[in-house]
This record gives C-alpha cells, sequence and structure tokens, in this order.
C-alpha cells in the first residue's frame, strides 16, 4: 500500500511536470534536462523511502531519509498534523481545496526538520522591496480584542528550483500572533506555477507546503496557538524567474487600541 501511495504521488508530479521548454535556467540546465534529471532522482528516492529505518544498516540510514524527504516535498502538498491548511482563491477568498495532514500522506514518517542554505548562499539571494498595506481591514471579535488583517507584497522573489538538500531559504519572516497565514503569488514573469511553504520558525517545522500554484492561489493556514516566528518560502518546478509574492495574516489587538485610532 506504501509503495502504491507514493507511485501516486511521484506520478502526479510527473503530469505537473511534463511541460517542457527550452529556457535555460541558473544551473545551466534546460529545464527539460532538470525535469529528466529530477525524475530520475524520485525513482531512485522510492528506491530507498520505504526501507525499515529501524533495522537498516547505518550506512543507509542517511540516505533513506534523504530520499523520504526529497519526496515528501515533491508531492502536491500536506499540513502540520493538528494545522487546518487549504488552497484558497486570493481574489474572491473562495477554498478550492483542503490540505491532506500529513501522517496521512507518511504514516509513519518523521516530519523533516527545515534546515537552509548557508549564509554565503543567503547572502547571494535577490534584494526585495515590501509594500504594506496595515489598514485593509479592522473586525472586532468582542468586546475584549479585535483582529486586524495586514497585507504585505514582497517583489522581485527569484523563484529557484528547489535543493534535494536543504530547504529553500525563507524570502519574509514576522512575529505572528494572529489566526491565519496566506501566501499567493501575484505576478510571475517566467516561472508557470510556484510551490510556497509557510513555516514555524521557531520549531524549524513546516506549517504547510503546497507545489503547483498559479497565481493569485494561496497557501492558507490557520494558526490558532502561541505566538511564533512565521517563515515564507516560495521555489518553482518550472521555469525559473522574478515574481511577486503577497502574504495576509491578522494580529490580535486589544478592543480599545483600536477604537482610539
Amino acid at each position: 500500500m506504501k509503495k502504491i501511495l507514493t507511485s501516486v504521488i511521484v506520478c502526479s508530479l510527473f503530469v505537473g511536470m511534463a511541460t517542457t521548454v527550452s529556457a535555460t535556467n541558473d544551473t545551466g540546465m534546460s529545464n527539460s534536462e532538470y525535469q529528466a534529471e529530477y525524475q530520475a532522482e524520485l525513482k531512485q528516492a522510492e528506491y530507498y523511502a520505504y526501507m525499515d529505518l529501524d533495522t537498516a544498516p547505518e550506512s543507509l540510514k542517511h540516505d533513506i531519509l534523504e530520499a523520504r524527504n526529497k519526496i515528501i516535498f515533491s508531492s502536491n502538498g500536506w499540513t502540520q498534523d493538528g494545522v487546518k491548511g487549504y488552497v484558497c482563491n486570493m481574489k474572491t477568498g473562495e477554498i478550492v481545496e483542503q490540505l491532506p495532514q500529513f501522517s496521512e500522506l507518511f504514516p509513519g514518517w518523521d516530519m523533516p526538520q527545515l534546515t537552509t542554505g548557508s549564509l554565503d548562499e543567503q547572502s547571494q539571494m535577490t534584494v526585495i522591496t515590501k509594500e504594506i498595506d496595515e489598514s485593509i481591514k479592522t473586525e472586532e471579535i468582542n468586546s475584549f480584542s479585535s483582529r486586524k488583517t495586514h497585507e504585505d507584497t514582497y517583489k522581485n522573489i527569484y523563484l529557484r528550483h528547489p535543493s534535494s538538500s536543504t530547504s529553500t531559504t525563507p524570502f519574509a519572516t514576522f512575529q505572528h500572533t494572529g489566526s491565519f497565514v496566506k501566501a499567493a503569488a501575484t505576478l510571475l514573469t517566467a516561472s508557470e506555477t510556484v510551490n510556497i511553504g509557510i513555516s514555524n520558525e521557531d520549531t524549524g517545522k513546516s506549517l504547510a507546503y503546497k507545489t503547483y500554484l498559479d497565481p493569485y492561489y494561496a497557501v492558507y493556514v490557520e494558526t490558532f496557538g502561541s505566538p511564533c516566528e512565521i517563515g515564507i518560502r516560495a521555489s518553482t518546478y518550472s521555469n525559473p524567474g522574478y515574481s511577486d509574492i503577497t502574504v495576509q495574516y491578522d494580529t490580535m489587538q486589544e478592543a480599545y487600541d483600536v477604537s482610539q485610532k
């Protein structure tokens, strides 16, 4: 059953990667070459991923975990267990898909601990600008508290192909005390689709992850709980290029603070 599930995940990825283009990405490979290489890597990952980690030789355990991580982040999307996540239309607010829980797709596997590239790699990331509108909506919840929605647009995010060994560096991090976070590409200059991840940077765990998103289709997670630092990541399996990504989130405030504005 596990092998059938993996084959379904891998096959769905192949369908999404079927379109080929002649452009060359930042690794020097054309996208058709990149896709062919990535498909071969996934086939190899499938071989190792479902080995028994407890009884495997020590020399294979690293390969097994790496293969599992590759399959996990190549799937169509999931949320951390206990977190409700969706895909929604950022323009209309319509929810079009509920994301499955991690353990539903990968029973018995541990969620990957997020690791990012070296400081040198991070310093080479494209400098971005941010347009902020913090006055979209103020909605009173009860006599003691209110919810204020913020919208930040991050411009000129360069979407690369994701690494097989490290997590994509977040292009945005912020302290969050509210009940939801949404993130969607609102402009793609060269890429057909975008992969977006929302993470809890305090724990190093993904809250939600979704691949092959069209413009204006957002990853949306409910984040009721303790305050935490949120990270937003983005990549692409199609042609690398620049993008604008909009992030919406809310904050909880005392009602009297709002009433005085």
